[in-house]
Formats: structure tokens, sequence, C-alpha cells
């Protein structure tokens, strides 16, 4: 435990000198920069550095902002293609390319600072925002974590979203060309249907429906009419 408190203190110790440094005076930091504690705390530091007029605080956060925020965007659009071109496509040279992007994470960053600085030079671009955002736009370092991520995705997720691809783009393909060219023929082809169509429907039924005990009664009185009439026959018979 005394072992990591120590080890914590001094790891924490420069940071605490550079916040109380804040509030020394300048002639006090020039006399003693080592010195940790403070004789005479002041904030004139912080009234100098957010002046309109004298501080430029406000142009190194700009600039920081607009150098992270540029920097970011070129970061995720161009690593992320060279990393799938890396991870899904297959053409020649391609491990041979990648080895070489890997082997360029093994120089230190002063070895690629003189080569940097020298083609700024040659652009014409020392001391712009351009030549301090144009060496940050790609990273190796980038472009290898994001191929190791392409790979873990299965590749039948791509041949599903690829086919899915095809079978729109041939639906607009008929909406587009050929749909225009046949719509005569679809008009005489769904006339065809409803005629045949109207060909095989039953005819529409009578809504005059007799009810059921005037049937009854109507079909009685027919059946008594007739016996009676046949008995009068034979009974005229048997007279005669």
């Amino acid at each position: 435990m005394a072992v990591l408190l120590a080890a914590t203190a001094i790891m924490v110790m420069p940071y605490a000198w550079m916040a109380l440094s804040a509030f020394k005076s300048q002639q006090e930091f020039a006399a003693a920069p080592n010195k940790f504690w403070i004789s005479r705390p002041t904030l004139e530091n912080f009234r100098g550095a957010l002046d309109p007029g004298t501080g430029r605080m406000g142009l190194y956060l700009f600039n920081s902002l607009l150098y992270a925020s540029t920097v970011t965007v070129f970061q995720l659009a161009l690593n992320s293609l060279a990393a799938f071109a890396f991870a899904r496509l297959k053409f020649r040279g391609r491990d041979v390319l990648f080895t070489i992007l890997l082997s360029t994470m093994m120089l230190p960053f002063a070895v690629r600072l003189v080569p940097q600085y020298l083609i700024a030079v040659n652009l014409g671009i020392v001391d712009t925002l351009p030549g301090v955002v144009a060496p940050s736009l790609a990273g190796a370092f980038g472009i290898f974590l994001l191929r190791q991520f392409f790979l873990n995705i299965p590749s039948e997720l791509e041949a599903a979203a690829r086919a899915a691809d095809d079978v729109a783009r041939l639906h607009a393909r008929r909406v587009e060309v050929v749909r225009p060219y046949a719509r005569g023929w679809l008009e005489h082809a769904r006339e065809g249907e409803e005629a045949e169509r109207a060909l095989h429907e039953p005819p529409p039924r009578s809504t005059n429906r007799v009810t059921p005990s005037h049937g009854l009664d109507g079909r009685s009185s027919g059946a008594s009419s007739s016996r009676q009439g046949s008995v009068g026959s034979s009974g005229g018979v048997a007279r005669s």
C-alpha cells in the first residue's frame, strides 16, 4: 500500500506543480521555477490569458478545435476506406502493401518529422493550417485497427446485402425501362383478366324471395284442388 501511494504521489506531483505554478507571478516563477509552494498567489496569469486585447487563448482554442475536428473527419473517412480494402478486397500485392504500412508504425516520430517538414516547405504550406493538418489526415494505426474490426464481421452479411441490392436494382430497371414500353400490353392483359373474371362469375340472384310459409300454403292449396278435381271426375264416371 505504501508503495502504491508513493508511486501515485510521484505521478501526480508534476500536474500539481503545473496547477500551482499558474497562480504564481512572473517574478516569483522566474526567481524559483522549481519551488513547489506559492508565497503570493495571484490570478494575473488568468486575466492576461483571457483578455481579448492581449491574450490569444480564444485563438488557441479555436485552432485546437478546428484541428481536432478536421483530423477526426478525415481519419474516419480515409482509414475506413483503406481498412475495408485490406480486409475484404482481393488484389495483387495486398499483403505486401499492408506489411509496408505496418512497418511505418515502427518509425519514431522524430524520423518522420524532418521529411514532413521538407514536404511542407516544398508545397509552401509552412505556418498554415493545411501544413499542420495534412500529416495527420490518415494513420497506419487507425487503418490497422479498423481492418481487424472488419475481419470480425461475417462475410455472409455482405453477401446478403449484395443480393438485396441486386434485387433492388433489378426492380428499378424493370420499373424505369421495361414498364413504360409494356404499358399498352399491361392494359390489354388487365382488360382480358377482367373479362375472364366476368365470364366465370355466377349471375346475380333475384332480391324478390318468397317466404317459406306462403310457398307451403300455395303448394298445399294446389295439391288439394288437384285432389278435388280428380275425385269429381271419378264420381262423374261412376254415375255415368
